[in-house]
């Protein structure tokens, strides 16, 4: 049996689903595991700002070694201070300049947002990492829109609207409750006495994925998770389908286990992935995503998150 540990990463702020992942009312899908097709897509639209990229249009480039790396943080267009506003349940106002584009940043780890039907053509959304890159075609009143944390269910809302004249300076949105509890957080970050810090399901499966995908330099470190091995030999995961499962790093905290595991289907159809039909006693069961495309297209391939309460090989082999 081999033991393989975690060696390559990309900066992502994942938003744990504890079931397939259906369609929704919003128009954008979480961030994950960008393809290079889904990447260049807003590559046609430029900033307005003096480097003449178009922030966000980046996405992360695969380097020599595989490892994925982040591209750099936007700075304010046109070298303009931000504009910042605080999330007092009041629907914000964001005015946009006509076929330019402005950054709003939010006070989230990610963020989907809910476009209303009249502005389908009429505006370009990227959301990453709690930032939305917002492009308009063309001009067009106030419409709310709704912002949403997937994972803790908080939510914004904005008034959306776009003019010839719109200002194009980043916007940052503060929310004064979540600064309130974070400038309290310091006394509790190191303890000397205090209790140590809660590894739940959803703190296990970001600090897995960002691990698992992040630079080294933005991998998370936590006092209550620690790595452990995993034998990487393929296994027959997935009940009635011919996918590829491979464990590739596992940790452990809080009294729980979590192994990530790599899918890749071996068919040429797409697979739906459920986890109902995964072998094993398990906790919780986060994909990446939620659908894998044919062998050979490069979406052929995902992960899973597995949390469960005992080592990975018993969870698995016990129960079948």
């Amino acid at each position: 049996m081999r033991a393989r540990t975690l060696t390559s990463a990309i900066a992502l702020g994942l938003a744990p689903v504890f079931a397939t992942a259906g369609e929704d009312a919003f128009s954008l899908p979480l961030p994950e595991f960008k393809t290079d097709s889904e990447a260049e897509q807003p590559a046609d639209a430029a900033s307005e700002g003096e480097s003449g990229e178009t922030p966000g249009a980046r996405e992360p480039a695969a380097d020599a070694a595989g490892a994925l790396t982040s591209p750099k943080q936007p700075a304010s267009q046109g070298g303009a201070a931000p504009e910042r506003v605080v999330w007092d349940g009041t629907p914000i106002r964001v005015i946009l300049p006509v076929q330019g584009e402005r950054i709003v940043r939010l006070p989230v780890d990610q963020a989907r947002i809910g476009i209303p039907p009249a502005l389908n053509d009429r505006l370009r959304v990227l959301s990453r990492e709690g930032v939305l890159y917002l492009q308009p075609t063309e001009a067009f009143e106030a419409k709310r829109t709704l912002v949403e944390e997937p994972h803790t269910g908080r939510s914004f809302m904005l008034d959306v609207e776009a003019r010839e004249d719109g200002p194009g300076r980043e916007l940052i949105i503060h929310d004064e409750a979540q600064d309130a509890a974070a400038d309290a957080e310091p006394a509790e970050a190191h303890p000397s006495g205090g209790k140590p810090p809660i590894v739940d399901y959803v703190t296990l499966t970001r600090y897995a994925a960002q691990n698992l995908y992040a630079p080294e330099r933005l991998r998370p470190a936590h006092p209550g998770i620690r790595s452990v091995g995993v034998d990487d030999a393929s296994i027959a995961l997935v009940r009635g389908a011919r996918i590829e499962a491979e464990p590739i790093a596992a940790w452990s905290g809080g009294g729980y286990h979590i192994t990530a595991v790599r899918l890749t289907n071996q068919t040429f159809e797409p697979v739906v992935l459920d986890p109902r039909s995964l072998r094993g006693d398990w906790l919780a069961a986060t994909f990446q995503h939620a659908r894998l495309q044919g062998a050979g297209h490069e979406a052929d391939t995902t992960a899973v998150y597995l949390i469960s309460d005992r080592p990975f090989e018993e969870s698995f082999w016990g129960r079948r």
